[in-house]
């Protein structure tokens, strides 16, 4: 078997050429390909050149693709945990989810027209970097505000709080206790002037939640334009320096590893969800209602990864070409077909942006589950319905030889198979656990214990019954973790938390869920078929990063503050403290199912529209028609972009000056595509 050549890239937008050496023979590189050694500046020693080659490239972006999807992910498993620790509402932490997007919008179109002035892989890397330095960001807060301390809660800081005689027997860690003491008048001021130990056991001050977000939105926008490059420039790069077959090969190790990030940011979210904020040994446990996971440890972790992994990037070469900006977002435009696709992924990702940022937190409410529990399952559903149905459909695409056509219908089929279970989500449902003594019922037992209405912090009753609070329940005492002397439960004892209740509705829900995400995911690789044959090859990079400008804008920015001030608007209870509002302490669960499950389907609804308009259009003026000629290359071109989350920029004006050299291609299947691109 006849040695392999090692064929670097050059700038001109060709193979090497054939003075490219063997490096295994050890001959020398030939001096006009110098532009594409592997290295840095002048530094590109002889060492490195058998890395100049598509395929360790691919290597090593695949693991940047993992680490910056990771971090991209990460921020939604951590929603709950930010919410109790800074007491951002719902309507802050989708600013701090669309925040991502506002940088990314920033940047995505001037990246897509300037691609032929740009050092693709160098830019990748200053993109990863960058991604490196967002999570670095997001995780300052802890580090300059700190965190509330739960490390010896029956010492003097807890003493402190529990005896301070101008304001109720309160700590944020276990609710007030009964006291006919208790005054609200003062509550405030005698809050002001407690000693730092006790007050820094509540949530965080308004200025400090403030400070917070803002430094938490700013690492998000790095965050965007990190994000930008990445879609416009990486599978150009790719398909323009190995040949068609290879491309879908290249392109599966980098999606493959790419959806595996999404998951491992709810597993690894999981993880750290577990551990307390401070990491120092607590009596606390994850299901407690004041507990709060070490969020900002994942941002450490794969903020710094981020930077260690875009190294690598900076040593790869050059390459991409250009075109005119203003005359072909106006041809983007008036293409029908394309738009209606574009308006239909729109419409999906607003809803995927707004349902998915709080999933998690709707599995907390609705099931009754911890946060690390609410991460391991949707890193499971990722895991398995995400991944696995990007995979078969691309596999379908290419066994299928589909046609643009085809295609259409393919995703009709499969979107509709979501929407019904979308519309099943509404079937499932658990009982919200009835909450005793609530402020303004007439409970004789706790009439003088003086107790603010806002308190609430839910106990479980020795009885089984979960009570407002351990001043509505009158418990006077509290002595490791039981309250005690609760004149309103029988037996007097009670603990933090909600009482335990059995919900079989869980699992099928998942199960549905993942059948909903897994044709959901079906539908991708067929999508990027008709975004590659609905526009003209000398279009496709612009159009790619014009769609995901527009997804971006119309999806991504505004699903999570839509929907953030949808969930807002089904809070029962707040957190006010000395008239500040903080985060929401209860929601009405059968309004949030309707909500999350509605707003869902409304959007997978006008997404299935768009598509079967496109459809009849096509349909109508057989613009996506292909002869029979023409089914090879749509086998090659579809196999290309199996498993990558981003249309497929097949340059086709060099399949055309690479014919003699491949010998797939016949004069037919060329005539063919210059004729679709006119259309």
């Amino acid at each position: 078997m006849k040695n392999q050549i090692y064929k670097p890239v050059q700038s001109n937008g060709h193979k090497a050429s054939n003075k490219t050496k063997d490096y295994r023979n050890d001959q020398t590189f030939d001096e006009e390909t110098s532009d594409s050694r592997c290295g840095v500046s002048f530094v590109n020693p002889a060492l490195l050149q058998p890395c100049a080659n598509i395929g360790v490239f691919s290597l090593f972006f695949s693991l940047a693709a993992l680490t910056t999807s990771t971090l991209s992910t990460y921020v939604t498993s951590q929603v709950t945990t930010l919410e109790r620790q800074f007491g951002f509402t719902s309507h802050q932490t989708g600013i701090i989810m669309a925040a991502n997007d506002i940088g990314y919008l920033v940047c995505v179109l001037f990246v897509s027209y300037s691609a032929s002035r740009l050092h693709i892989p160098r830019s990748l890397g200053i993109a990863t970097v960058l991604f490196g330095v967002s999570g670095l960001a997001c995780s300052l807060p802890h580090f300059i505000f700190g965190a509330p301390s739960a490390g010896d809660l029956s010492s003097d800081t807890l003493n402190v709080t529990l005896s301070l005689a101008s304001v109720p027997k309160k700590s944020s860690m276990f609710g007030a206790l009964c006291d006919p003491s208790n005054s609200t008048s003062d509550s405030c001021e005698a809050l002001a002037g407690t000693t730092r130990s006790s007050s820094s056991l509540f949530t965080a001050p308004e200025k400090v939640a403030k400070a917070s977000l803002v430094i938490i939105v700013i690492g998000m926008m790095i965050q965007g334009f990190g994000k930008a490059p990445r879609t416009s420039l990486t599978v150009t790069y790719i398909d323009d320096n190995t040949s068609n077959v290879n491309t879908g090969f290249y392109m599966g190790i980098i999606a493959t590893l790419g959806h595996l990030g999404p998951a491992v940011a709810f597993l690894m979210g999981g993880v750290f969800s577990k551990m307390y904020v401070t990491l120092q040994p607590t009596n606390l446990t994850p299901y407690h209602p004041r507990w709060i996971g070490a969020w900002w440890l994942g941002y450490v972790l794969f903020g710094t990864l981020a930077l260690f992994v875009s190294l690598p990037l900076f040593c790869f070469p050059h390459r991409l070409p250009g075109q005119d900006f203003l005359t072909t977002i106006c041809g983007l435009l008036i293409n029908p077909v394309y738009m209606c696709l574009v308006i239909s992924s729109c419409f999906l990702v607003f809803t995927m942006g707004g349902t998915s940022s709080y999933i998690p937190k709707y599995l907390e409410r609705m099931f009754h589950l911890p946060a690390h529990t609410a991460n391991y399952i949707i890193a499971g559903q990722v895991l398995c319905a995400g991944t696995l149905g990007t995979f078969v459909g691309g596999y379908l695409s290419k066994r299928m030889t589909m046609t643009a056509m085809k295609a259409l219908k393919f995703v009709i089929v499969v979107v509709t198979i979501a929407f019904a279970c979308q519309l099943l989500g509404f079937a499932f449902q658990c009982e919200q656990p009835k909450v005793h003594n609530w402020p303004g019922e007439d409970s004789s037992c706790s009439s003088e214990c003086n107790c603010q209405d806002n308190s609430y912090f839910p106990i479980c009753g020795g009885d089984g019954l979960t009570y407002y609070s351990p001043c509505h329940a009158g418990c006077g005492q509290m002595q490791n973790r039981i309250y005690q002397n609760c004149t309103c439960i029988p037996g007097g004892l009670a603990y933090s938390g909600t009482c335990d209740y059995s919900c079989g509705h869980l699992y099928p829900y998942v199960a549905v869920m993942g059948v909903r995400s897994l044709f959901g995911s079906l539908s991708m690789i067929p999508k990027m078929v008709l975004f590659i044959r609905c526009v003209s090859h000398k279009d496709r990079a612009l159009a790619l990063g014009f769609s995901s400008f527009l997804m971006s804008l119309l999806g991504w920015l505004l699903g999570p503050i839509v929907f953030g001030n949808v969930i807002d608007g089904i809070c029962t209870i707040w957190d006010v403290t000395c008239e500040v509002q903080g985060r929401c302490l209860r929601y009405d669960n059968s309004l949030f199912r309707l909500k999350i499950h509605g707003f869902g389907a409304v959007g997978v609804a006008c997404s299935l529209a768009c598509i079967v308009v496109a459809y009849v259009y096509a349909r109508w003026t057989r613009c996506l028609d292909e002869p029979q000629g023409a089914k090879g290359q749509i086998k090659e071109t579809t196999a290309a972009i199996i498993l990558m989350g981003t249309l497929d920029d097949v340059t086709q004006e060099q399949n055309a000056q690479d014919t003699t050299e491949r010998g797939r291609e016949s004069p037919e299947n060329v005539n063919y595509r210059t004729t679709t691109n006119n259309v």
